[in-house]
């Protein structure tokens, strides 16, 4: 086992006059190593990291973290950077990963699977007192072909603040086979007995979730009382249960529910009852209805708003229950700018009870709604087929001809949409896209992670100029001309479009031909005669990068050419 100190961090001790350092060691380990005794129980301090090598990392004991870092030195442990450590069981017999009572602690970049639970949270008993687990992260974390549902929080009498969820990817789970299961049910009495508040579920890939052993499968689920989360651009298919299921917050700060895209789910898209945001959202297809508010628990509908979302199915695109015992809604419900296009006649793209509190304004589509709204409420004019690039193929971004641009309502816009584009300029767009572009600037709808740099799509105008930088290193087989824009741009290069770079020592422009290299940093103009928008996207494994979009300039005028340092 090798243990290498990398970090001093010097804090001052008044002891009998003394001053003392707390020295964060970080440990790189291998299989081979006696790696469970260091990441097992409390041992690590603030700031140590430990680094996994590759290799399969597996034990019979229970396998429990409850190490406490601190907001300024968190414990990390994590995989080696281009490798992956694999964590698992011998059986199922126990959890993968437990976390119990530890607060900043990050597991990064590890694969997780077998084992019972993937990962379960909790509080710690220390000394009669419950030391709760806080300001947990995983991050790019790879959890798959566990027994039970694959990350859960569900102590009944914890309260789990501060927890981020990103860029993971989650599948084939099995029993109840959630993939995040956070807060846990309401006692006899309806009294809330566990929270997770404070969170960050984000960017994540969860899918297959609805083998033969799932007797449920909801994606992501946040149980009654639960508070001030954000469930932000994650990507969710083919699972048995809803894709986002939220109760309601017992009257704190709501849940938002933005970015999302859903398909492929065997319940509802969207499972909403009350205090929540929803915003911005894609559903397609799911055997229920695409956003439903009903009572859930102690949770009665209301305090929602559900704007800017792009929802296509056979069922009802939104679904909003009677509250149960004959009440009303629990607080005022918004439904505003909404592409809702509800395909077979059994479904209808607005169902709705016959109660006050209602705000309906600006939504258009296909479908029947009921009751039956005025024409500024619920727009029936929509065609599937002019209103999107090609929705049997999951590209729901708006035509240049579609009726969802310029019949959104402009008091109910979303700041951006699914893109992360900034809203307005003039035009007022129904549902989760704003309509920037000819044909969509940003991430293409497939079963992955979602893309979500605004700056890493390059839009490309014709006969203009463009100066544009790589400003991150390309792989060596893949840093061609060709390999960058060659898939994006048609024609023959040299004809229909070409790119100068700057020879600085020579004091000249030239062409580099399609097969040279881009530089990391330096500047270039492009321009083709496509006689539309060209996009650039990042899409490819070899493009994960940023343009810098510098400066423009109309084809004939000369270039007053600056090298980037």
């Amino acid at each position: 086992m090798k243990k290498n100190i990398r970090v001093v961090f010097f804090v001052p001790l008044c002891l009998i006059g003394l001053s003392m350092t707390v020295q964060a060691v970080e440990y790189q380990l291998s299989p081979s190593d006696n790696w469970f005794t260091v990441i097992s129980g409390n041992s690590l301090q603030p700031g140590d990291i430990v680094t996994l090598s590759q290799g399969i990392y597996s034990d019979v004991r229970k396998l429990s973290f409850s190490h406490k870092g601190t907001v300024e030195k968190p414990i990390i442990i994590r995989s080696k950077v281009g490798e992956v450590a694999t964590i698992t069981r011998p059986n199922a017999a126990q959890n993968t990963i437990n976390i119990q009572g530890a607060q900043y602690l990050t597991l990064r970049g590890l694969e997780i699977t077998g084992g019972s639970m993937g990962i379960r949270i909790g509080s710690k008993d220390i000394n009669g007192s419950q030391q709760q687990a806080e300001f947990i992260t995983l991050e790019k974390c790879h959890i798959h072909h566990t027994a039970e549902a694959a990350v859960t929080a569900n102590f009944s009498g914890d309260i789990n603040t501060g927890h981020r969820y990103i860029d993971n990817e989650i599948h084939h789970t099995g029993g109840t086979g959630e993939g995040f299961y956070l807060g846990t049910n309401n006692d006899g009495a309806g009294n809330t007995r566990s929270v997770f508040r404070d969170g960050l579920i984000a960017g994540n890939y969860i899918h297959e979730l609805n083998g033969p052993s799932v007797s449920q499968g909801d994606a992501i689920e946040i149980k009654d009382g639960s508070y001030n989360n954000i469930i932000r651009n994650n990507v969710i298919h083919d699972i048995n249960y809803p894709g986002i299921l939220v109760y309601g917050t017992d009257g704190h700060a709501p849940n938002i529910i933005e970015g999302n895209v859903i398909w492929n789910s065997g319940d509802n898209g969207i499972q909403a009852a009350s205090e929540a945001i929803i915003t911005n959202n894609i559903i397609l297809n799911s055997a229920g209805s695409g956003i439903q508010s009903q009572n859930h628990q102690s949770a009665i509908p209301g305090g929602l708003t559900i704007a800017h979302n792009t929802i296509i199915g056979n069922g009802h695109s939104i679904r909003i229950n009677s509250p149960s015992g004959g009440g009303g809604l629990s607080g005022p419900i918004l439904i505003a700018n909404n592409a809702l296009y509800s395909t077979d006649s059994s479904g209808q793209a607005l169902r709705l009870p016959s109660l006050s509190g209602f705000t309906i304004s600006g939504n258009v589509g296909v479908g029947a709604a009921q009751p039956s709204q005025p024409t500024s409420a619920w727009n029936a004019g929509g065609n599937i087929n002019a209103d999107f690039g090609n929705a049997g193929n999951k590209n729901v971004y708006p035509t240049t001809s579609s009726l969802l641009i310029g019949n959104a309502d402009p008091s109910h816009l979303s700041r951006q949409d699914f893109n992360d584009t900034k809203r307005g300029g003039g035009l007022d767009v129904v549902g989760a896209y704003t309509h920037s572009y000819n044909q969509n600037p940003g991430w293409i709808i497939h079963p992955e992670f979602k893309v979500t740099h605004p700056d890493t799509t390059l839009v490309i105008p014709s006969n203009t100029w463009m100066q544009i930088a790589l400003p991150l290193a390309q792989p060596v087989e893949h840093n061609t001309i060709a390999d960058i824009f060659g898939d994006d741009i048609n024609g023959v290069y040299g004809t229909d479009w070409v790119l100068y770079g700057y020879d600085t020592i020579n004091n000249r422009y030239f062409n580099p031909s399609i097969n040279g290299d881009i530089t990391i940093g330096s500047g270039y103009w492009v321009m083709h005669m496509n006689n539309e928008d060209v996009i650039v996207d990042p899409q490819l494994s070899h493009k994960k990068f940023t343009f810098f979009n510098i400066e423009t300039k109309a084809s004939g005028e000369s270039i007053n050419f600056s090298m980037l340092a």
